[in-house]
């Protein structure tokens, strides 16, 4: 039978975790909560070594919605595609996000969820809009000798700064390069890559691609182990943007798109069913806390019986 001391110091205890918990938990909301009803703005401009744009058509589609958490589900017309936006943890995979999810909006004919055209600073402005994870397109600028190219992107409305608190009103400058007109045959390679191991056996027989030339389908080929799952074809190195979509990805499997110049790389990763991807929502942190609280203090309270026990 406990004293009264004892179930003094087991309070005492108890109170301590609790205040604990309740401190760890409140400072997770603080850094990551998101408020979801909070109006958001996404500023953009457009400029190449002190030359700035006017006049372009810049187009923005929403691809995802953010939780209080900041995770991400995609939405709208790009909820049942395979692609992976959460987990993605450095600039280059978030590039190859981009550039799968463009070459669907390519194949989809997927409208954007705002356009808008660039002043005469280059800037464009989207005010009151949703919260969510936005892909801006990729924009071309031809000039005297060669072109611009404004990559596609992705950009998260809040966003983080260097604090790691939520801003709502994002400014950004996409990233561009210039390239000069050659005109001269280049071969581009397609391959497969599947990430997999140990279910191997998921895999297709084939699968299909679609290559599209401008925002148009030039051709359809199938990759399989017979061709080693590679495909190579010619064109005139003439500024003109290729894009490889995956028409119809395995079940099970979630795809992504890496591009290095006329290189393509189609990444199929297979997803355990068994275990649910990290979302990165903690909104049952308190449950978990407190349940490890009640564990502790069973412990305790064991500990102490039995050394009670013992002395008797």
């Amino acid at each position: 039978m406990l004293t009264r001391k004892m179930t003094r110091r087991i309070i005492g205890i108890v109170l301590t975790v609790a205040l604990i918990v309740s401190s760890v938990a409140l400072a997770v909301t603080a850094a990551t909560a998101v408020d979801t009803s909070h109006p958001g703005s996404l500023c953009l401009t457009y400029s190449y070594d002190g030359q700035s744009f006017a006049g372009i058509d810049v187009a923005i589609y929403h691809v995802a919605d953010i939780t209080r958490y900041g995770a991400y589900s995609l939405s709208g017309a790009f909820a049942d595609l395979p692609v992976e936006v959460n987990n993605i943890k450095t600039q280059d995979e978030w590039n190859q996000v981009a550039s799968t999810l463009s070459a669907y909006v390519t194949a989809k004919e997927i409208l954007p969820d705002g356009k808008s055209t660039t002043d005469e600073n280059g800037a464009v402005s989207f005010g009151e809009i949703p919260l969510g994870l936005y892909m801006v397109a990729a924009v071309r600028i031809e000039g005297d000798t060669g072109y611009y190219v404004f990559d596609q992107f992705m950009i998260s409305l809040p966003d983080l700064d260097d604090e790691d608190k939520w801003v709502y009103d994002v400014v950004a400058k996409p990233k561009s390069v210039f390239q000069e007109f050659e005109y001269e045959d280049i071969t581009y390679h397609v391959n497969k890559l599947w990430k997999d191991e140990g279910y191997a056996h998921k895999r297709p027989q084939s699968i299909d691609l679609e290559l599209y030339c401008n925002g148009t389908l030039t051709e359809t080929v199938t990759l399989s182990a017979e061709n080693n799952w590679n495909y190579s074809w010619t064109a005139k190195d003439d500024g003109s943007i290729w894009q490889v979509v995956e028409t119809d990805v395995a079940e099970g499997y979630t795809v992504t798109m890496e591009q290095s110049e006329a290189s393509f790389t189609v990444i199929n990763s297979y997803e355990k069913p068994e275990i649910p991807p990290v979302t990165g929502d903690v909104s049952n942190i308190d449950i978990y806390l407190w349940i490890i609280c009640a564990a502790g203090l069973g412990l305790i309270v064991l500990g102490v019986t039995g050394r009670r026990r013992k002395s008797e």
